[in-house]
């Protein structure tokens, strides 16, 4: 009867250590919007391994408002989104559902990425007790630059997330929609 209840006790702490060990998972999608055109999407290109931090180079302008627009599901609680050296407001979009934000970001200030470059900006976006960072790979034009235009549509960025145990949101699949 001990070796019993000795063996139910083991069986049970690992069934704990099994709960604990498990992680969040949820689905990240971000939205990037031309202010000044009227809400219009941004374009991206196919690099393949020429640079190293991802075979797309997300093409933005100098000089120009974006509207971010975030959701996530199921439904997560950001206070905090950090890019290019810029943070920002994270605003709830109070007519969607839970885990929808919103935020403006000014690339004033920021240079055009000389030819053949790419620019690697830092994202964070932080939430109680959770932290994402990304490195995004970008390439700024001047605002007259019709380079900027030229390439893929990028509706969104979809990223398939895990909040590990310390609080680290780390992304397990990424795709461009």
């Amino acid at each position: 009867m001990t070796v019993d209840v000795q063996q139910a006790s083991i069986s049970n702490v690992g069934k704990q250590q099994n709960i604990a060990t498990v992680s969040k998972a949820f689905q990240l999608t971000i939205s990037f919007r031309n202010v000044e055109n009227e809400g219009s999407n941004i374009t991206f290109k196919q690099d393949g391994s020429r640079f190293p931090t991802s075979q797309r180079t997300i093409k933005l302008y100098t000089n120009c408002k974006y509207q971010i627009l975030l959701n996530s599901k199921p439904s997560q609680e950001f206070s905090s989104l950090h890019i290019a050296g810029s943070d920002l407001e994270l605003i709830p979009e109070k007519e969607q559902s839970p885990g929808n934000y919103s935020a403006i970001w000014d690339t004033v200030g920021i240079e055009p990425t000389r030819r053949g470059g790419r620019q690697d900006i830092l994202f964070v976006l932080e939430g109680q007790n959770k932290t994402l960072n990304k490195k995004l790979q970008t390439k700024f034009y001047g605002k007259l630059d019709s380079h900027g235009t030229i390439g893929h549509r990028f509706e969104a960025l979809v990223w398939n997330c895990e909040v590990s145990l310390n609080g680290q949101i780390n992304i397990t699949d990424e795709k461009i929609i």
